[in-house]
């Protein structure tokens, strides 16, 4: 309600109401009534403060006799109002009072109307005691309000401040005045005062003002400058904050004032003179879940307007820089998908689209735009690389461990250290303080004071010794002597100890786990566990026996029994390139480490969780998206071996079929593809295949969901990796204990699944691009066996195709679902467990397999590009060696040309048809086979022999048949030793392929396989690698990380800019 001058008067009062009733319009109805009920007289009482505010009701004011009437009294005037019985449906008597209330603006009463009420009404000046807060828009416009000419003030500026930058550069100026006012004791005196709108030198004061540090002190110092100003209004008009300013002051002030928590009174004062600087008006309702500054700002900021797309696009210049690119402002071609032109995802599109092929996405903004996957390998090799070249630790506090850090901690010797956060470590100790509250006053805690698992309906008061009872009958799993460092009979057996490196990571998971402060396991237990970690010591823990049910309780518990010190628990010591197996008890000696007595619930804290499965799973996970990648480009470089078309990865066909794994596989592809010789845009238009095989062209589909199920399985371990997994769970907030199962791992059992049917999958079709790689039927005329001597005494990756069909069917068998081999376990407790980590263990085997199989692949990819690149600079030399044989074959030099033409092609095709041929063979064969085209061509150009005989013609067919057949040979073997000394091949090749070839050739050393020749028993004077030792170079160069390297080079060249072809694109503009 608005404040009225004079409305003190009881003559104004009576004509406004003595009582309100809600209504729809602007005019306020009122109808006469008193107080009946308590509940009603407070609401008349809230209105006579209302009207009333700073004055003392007169003596004709109705309500001042007494609060509550006396009943005859009430009786006598309810009786008046009475309704009517509802059929007659009279009105009820109502009067309209002059007063009318317009929504969201402030009413003056009109000089008539108040002069009418009280004689004594002086008009006001200005509009000082005017403090409704509300907006004033368009007020001063409208008919019968003030207008420009009037003495009357507005409460707030005409212009509404939109920039976000002055919004919040004024919030934290009204929080500056008003936290200074409260600082000296002057706010409650200013609540209900009109503030200044202030100068320039105030504004200036402000800006100055640090808020990083901002204090009593200052606060008073300016508060005593807001008073003074306030007071001394003359000659002050509000100065607004240009963006320039805002800016500046919004970097030097920082956060920190955001951080304040405000009552209700600091919001109603904020709300009134943030309003006053920027005509915005915060809604109540909004206010409500206002609890800090930093809420506040929230609030009254707004989401920046997006720009129009051709003013991002000139901005960002990523597509202008390139030649023959006009970025219009309207559409100019056709561009499918209408309704959504204009975006970058369709402008992608229509890049991919157009021909020649262009590559995938901009590695550099590879999450803006469609490949997912792609970005995510990308991301983690690019945050392992940081963490190995920087040797910056991995910071262990609870939230932010990421696969990419446990990959560097297991494999590459990261370090790893507890965050000094001290909300964190704080955290950790309040979840030990509440563990002991609870046991203080006798509540029982599942195993802590009771039995585990089926047996937890006994109790106990020994805790420690209940500690020392859990880990005791956890140390049950198998290990032979060798794995203990026992130099004995058995040590022919494989050994039975989980992997060093997932053992590191079982450590960092738990830690992470224990450091988010719901275990209730001391901060002197983790830093000893880290300890271990930073110190090079690692538990022999048993490969077998987890269920992952309770979490991996046996494998865990080896950790509990080293920190105890167990002299008959074994670990590995690794200083420098050397690694020893001693006892718990001595390497905690040598670290000078104390053996610890676990307290409470802290053995159960170590051993309940799933550690051992999320550390197994992040290495697989790892090493599947680098793998799902590699058949990318291995998928690629089959296509050129096999001279197939980049149509089956038009975007087009996964625009019809939009799945985003597919999308992504397709572009990818056609990026790796670009620039090749060896590829065409379209299918052959001969009477050959029409289209390339499924091992080629379904890839994208066949490889896209597999792309989305990596996804997932990644997003569900990280999840794994930054969760309490452990039971019970302490909330330190509530002081509460919480039984529950965040120990079983059903979700790293569903995510290693998918690693390993997306391997099983993904060998398959490498199986099958191996099998059509080495079919000469096939494979387009390579010669068997990819053999590049003769065929017959030469078959040299033969042995290879078995190797990749035991690979094949090992992996298959591999790949069967572990979680349907669920046991009941443990009394029947334990009734459903996840066997996650027997799933993360079958997952690494199948990406060992798989690693084989790419391995062989690559081998015989490098090999059959070479071939391919030899068969074709023979054809080139050929085709001319045959042209300049013509004439001296025929005797003549007319219609040469011609006859040349027609020739050629079945001299091609007999020759590429006889590649099961010795090479002294296939020539001559190939001759034979042209010869009757050559008759015929003869036949239709009879003035070449004009006046020959028949004899005569047929002799000319005879010596082509020799000397073509002899050239062709001669030819084929001149460029084969040439081609070997110095391979072409690299020219031919696709911006993947490329590299991919490069590395096997020249930074592994793997020449060209030359046959035969090249067996470590024939080869004379050089030295020389069996077939396997070849594979196994590729094979290790891929598990330790180096063919990664080389392939993230590839992504990050084949979606360079330099790489887009030279095209003119139209573009639609929002």
């Amino acid at each position: 309600m608005p404040r009225l001058p004079g409305a003190g008067s009881l003559k104004l009062l009576s004509s406004v109401t003595s009582s309100l009733r809600p209504t729809t319009t602007t005019t306020l109805i009122a109808t006469c009534s008193l107080s009946t009920t308590q509940v009603q007289h407070q609401a008349t009482s809230w209105v006579r403060e209302k009207l009333w505010r700073g004055k003392t009701p007169g003596t004709e004011d109705p309500y001042t006799e007494s609060p509550l009437p006396r009943v005859e009294e009430v009786a006598a005037e309810t009786a008046k109002f009475e309704r009517p019985p509802r059929r007659e449906r009279i009105p009820l008597p109502i009067r309209k009072s002059r007063l009318t209330v317009p929504p969201r603006r402030t009413e003056a009463a009109t000089e008539a109307a108040a002069a009418e009420s009280d004689p004594s009404y002086v008009p006001a000046e200005d509009g000082q005691g005017l403090e409704e807060i509300d907006t004033l828009a368009n007020w001063w416009d409208r008919p019968g309000h003030w207008g420009e000419e009037s003495k009357f003030k507005g409460f707030a500026g005409r212009t509404i401040i939109t920039k976000n930058a002055v919004i919040e550069a004024s919030l934290a100026r009204a929080f500056i005045e008003a936290f200074s006012l409260q600082q000296t004791g002057h706010f409650n005196e200013w609540l209900a005062k009109p503030w200044n709108p202030g100068g320039r030198a105030d504004l200036k004061r402000i800006l100055k003002t640090s808020l990083d540090t901002f204090g009593e002190s200052q606060s008073i110092a300016m508060a005593s400058e807001i008073s003074a100003a306030t007071r001394d209004q003359a000659g002050k008009e509000a100065s607004v904050l240009t963006e320039k300013e805002a800016q500046a002051a919004i970097k030097r002030w920082g956060s920190s004032w955001k951080r304040f928590a405000v009552g209700d009174k600091m919001k109603f004062a904020l709300r009134k003179r943030f309003f006053q600087l920027t005509g915005i008006l915060v809604p109540d309702a909004k206010l409500e879940s206002v609890n800090t500054m930093n809420d506040f700002c929230k609030v009254v900021t707004r989401p920046e307007k997006p720009k129009r797309l051709a003013t991002e696009l000139r901005e960002r210049g990523d597509l202008s820089k390139l030649p023959n690119v006009t970025i219009h402002s309207r559409r100019v071609g056709l561009i499918t998908r209408e309704t959504a032109v204009g975006r970058w995802k369709v402008i992608q599109e229509e890049l991919r689209k157009r021909e020649p092929a262009v590559p995938g996405p901009n590695v550099k903004s590879l999450e803006k735009m469609e490949s997912p996957h792609t970005a995510l390998a990308y991301s983690q090799w690019d945050a392992l690389n940081r963490v190995r070249s920087s040797r910056r630790p991995v910071v262990v506090d609870g939230q932010s461990l990421s696969v990419a850090d446990v990959a560097a901690v297991c494999g590459y010797g990261a370090r790893a250290v507890l965050t000094d956060d001290s909300g964190v470590l704080a955290g950790v100790k309040r979840s030990v303080t509440v563990l002991d509250h609870h046991l203080q006053h006798g509540k029982t805690v599942y195993g802590v004071n009771t039995g585990f698992g089926n047996s937890a309906d006994v109790r106990t008061a020994d805790l420690v010794r209940l500690q020392s009872s859990l880990v005791q009958f956890l140390n049950v799993g198998i290990l032979i002597p060798s794995d203990k460092g026992q130099d004995v009979d058995g040590a022919n057996l494989p050994s039975h100890a989980m992997p060093e490196a997932i053992v590191r990571g079982m450590l960092l998971v738990r830690c992470n786990s224990l450091m988010r402060g719901h275990s209730g396991v001391r901060l002197g237990v983790v830093r000893a566990m880290m300890a271990l970690l930073e110190a090079g010591v690692t538990p022999v823990v048993p490969l077998r026996g987890s269920i992952s049910a309770c979490g991996d309780l046996p494998s865990l518990s080896y950790i509990a029994g080293t920190l105890e010190g167990n002299p008959d628990i074994y670990v590995r010591m690794r200083a420098g390139g050397s690694s020893t197996v001693v006892t718990a008890d001595e390497a905690l000696r040598l670290i000078g480490l104390e053996p610890l007595q676990l307290q409470n619930k802290e053995t159960i804290g170590i051993v309940n969780g799933t550690a051992g499965s999320a550390a197994a799973a992040c290495v697989a996970v790892h090493e599947a998206h680098r793998l799902a990648l590699l058949t990318q480009m291995l998928t690629a470089t089959a296509t050129e071996a096999l001279l197939g078309s980049s149509e089956s990865f038009s975007p087009f066909i996964s625009l019809c079929r939009p799945h985003i794994g597919q999308r992504e596989a397709a572009a990818n592809m056609t990026a790796f593809l670009f620039g090749s010789s060896l590829v065409s845009a379209h299918a052959p238009k001969e009477t050959k295949l029409a289209q390339d095989r499924y091992a080629l062209r379904t890839a994208p589909q066949w490889i896209g969901p597999l792309l989305e199920n990596l996804i997932l399985a990644d997003e569900q371990v990280r999840t794994e990796l930054n969760s309490t997994t452990d039971n019970p769970v302490i909330n330190s907030d509530t002081q509460t204990i919480h039984h529950g199962g965040n120990f079983q791992a059903a979700a790293v059992t569903s995510a290693m699944e998918k690693v390993s049917s997306s391997m099983q999958l993904l060998g398959r079709l490498m199986f099958a691009q191996y099998s059509e790689l080495l079919d000469s039927s096939a494979n387009k005329h390579l010669p068997p066996n990819l053999a590049v001597d003769e065929p017959s005494t030469s078959f040299t990756m033969k042995g290879a195709e078995i190797s990749m069909a035991a690979y094949m069917s090992e992996l298959a068998y591999i790949a069967h679902p572990v979680s349907t081999h669920v046991q009941s376990a443990e009394m029947n407790n334990q009734s459903v467990n996840s066997l996650a980590l027997i799933a993360a263990r079958v997952a690494l085997e199948a990406i060992e397999v798989l690693s084989h199989m790419a391995a062989t692949l690559l081998q015989a990819l490098c090999q059959a590009l070479d071939l391919r690149c030899l068969q074709m600079e023979f054809e080139e030399a050929a085709e001319k060696a045959v042209r300049a044989l013509l004439p001296e074959c025929l005797a003549t030099t007319n219609c040469i040309d011609a006859i040349h033409t027609e020739v050629w092609p079945k001299l091609l095709w007999g020759w590429r048809s006889r590649c099961r041929m010795d090479n002294a063979e296939r020539g001559p064969a190939a001759a034979r086979e042209a010869s009757s085209a050559l008759i015929q061509a003869l036949g239709r150009h009879r003035q070449a022999l004009a006046g020959e005989s028949a004899q005569d013609v047929l002799d000319a067919v005879e010596r082509f048949c020799a000397a073509v057949g002899r050239k062709l040979s001669d030819t084929y073997a001149r460029k084969r030793v040439s081609f070997l000394d110095k391979p072409t091949t690299p020219a031919y090749l696709g911006a993947g392929s490329r590299l991919l070839y490069g590395f096997v050739r020249e930074k592994l050393g793997i020449p060209m396989h030359r046959g035969l020749v090249d067996h470590p028993t024939v080869a004379r004077g050089r030295r020389c690698k069996t077939l396997g030792n070849l594979a196994s170079d590729i094979y290790v160069s891929l598990r330790d990380g180096r063919l990664y390297e080389e392939m993230m080079k590839a992504v990050v060249v084949a979606a360079g800019e330099e790489n887009l072809a030279t095209m003119t694109i139209d573009l639609t503009v929002d």
